[in-house]
């Protein structure tokens, strides 16, 4: 299974394979400009996507599934639903208060 993302930095399309990026999670590079992200969050995505398919599975026994999603379709809703509070996940880097 083939994931496609937009860079947002240089808006360059790209493919990475499911299973490559459940191997390495730092695959997930721009190809184009090198832009990268967080391995942690990548982590935490395909676990919440291993779980949803999983329950996909499930559904199969009675009823078929297809799935196509554009993510800025949801930007509005998700937006208003959940803040920056609400993520189990930063982008941001927390200072170590214990550096010399």
């Amino acid at each position: 299974m083939n994931i496609s993302f937009e860079c947002v930095q240089c808006e360059a399309d790209f493919d990475i394979e499911l299973e490559d990026l459940t191997r390495d999670s730092s695959l997930l590079v721009c190809s184009n400009c090198g832009n990268k992200a967080n391995p942690e969050v990548v982590k935490a995505t395909l676990t919440a996507l291993d779980e949803f398919l999983s329950q996909l599975t499930r559904l199969r026994k009675k009823f078929r599934v297809g799935l196509e999603m554009e993510f800025d379709e949801l930007d509005n809703e998700l937006a208003e639903q959940y803040d920056d509070d609400d993520a189990l996940w930063s982008d941001e880097v927390e200072e170590d208060d214990n550096e010399n």
